[in-house]
């Protein structure tokens, strides 16, 4: 195995739930910064459920962990995740057209089209959806992305 730590992985927060008696956290975010050169990070992150998608770049797919933070007990309160691994991907391509109408798109391309793959999975007895990879479609309607393999 060549792993290493992962350094330079951006890091987006999604708030999925809160805690009884505590608001909503607020809507999601990316990290002022990066993982270390260790693969760590440190986050300020109000009581609730969320959900930690790690984008490392370099053509592997994004990875998703759930965390919930419960309200503080003591002055300084870390959580840690269980270190795990970034898994190779696949790569997926294709292209988008549109039905022919000459008012919207007179050559069929669906340019700069938004394009998602998701995947359901569990959470707390929930079904939810996860965010596997996002990508936008070129002028020529082409798009191009890494989705993991399991």
């Amino acid at each position: 195995d060549s792993s290493g730590p992962a350094s330079g992985v951006r890091l987006v927060v999604e708030p999925v739930g809160a805690f009884e008696g505590w608001p909503q956290p607020p809507m999601g975010f990316e990290a002022p910064s990066t993982t270390d050169a260790l693969g760590g990070f440190n986050l300020a992150l109000d009581p609730g459920e969320y959900r930690l998608d790690f984008l490392p770049g370099e053509n592997l797919p994004r990875v998703s962990r759930f965390v919930t933070v419960p309200p503080r007990t003591q002055q300084e309160q870390k959580l840690e995740l269980v270190p795990f691994t970034l898994s190779r991907g696949r790569s997926l391509s294709g292209s988008i057209t549109l039905p022919l109408d000459p008012a919207l798109a007179p050559d069929h391309v669906a340019a700069n089209a938004s394009v998602r793959f998701f995947r359901v999975v569990t959470v707390a007895g929930r079904p939810t959806s996860l965010l596997l990879a996002q990508t936008v479609s070129d002028s020529m309607g082409r798009y191009s992305t890494v989705l993991p393999t399991r």
